[in-house]
């Protein structure tokens, strides 16, 4: 039961931790493309 609880707790630990992965790289890119585009003159 312990083992079983501890196994499902690992893998939805480790989902958010790659949603929350995803996100962060999602938003790094979204700033940079920002700040080009700033950059340029582009409105």
């Amino acid at each position: 039961m312990t083992s079983t609880l501890a196994l499902s707790g690992a893998a939805i630990g480790g989902s958010v931790g790659v949603t929350v992965a995803v996100i962060a790289v999602g938003l790094l890119i979204f700033a940079v493309v920002s700040l080009r585009r700033r950059s340029r003159g582009d409105k």
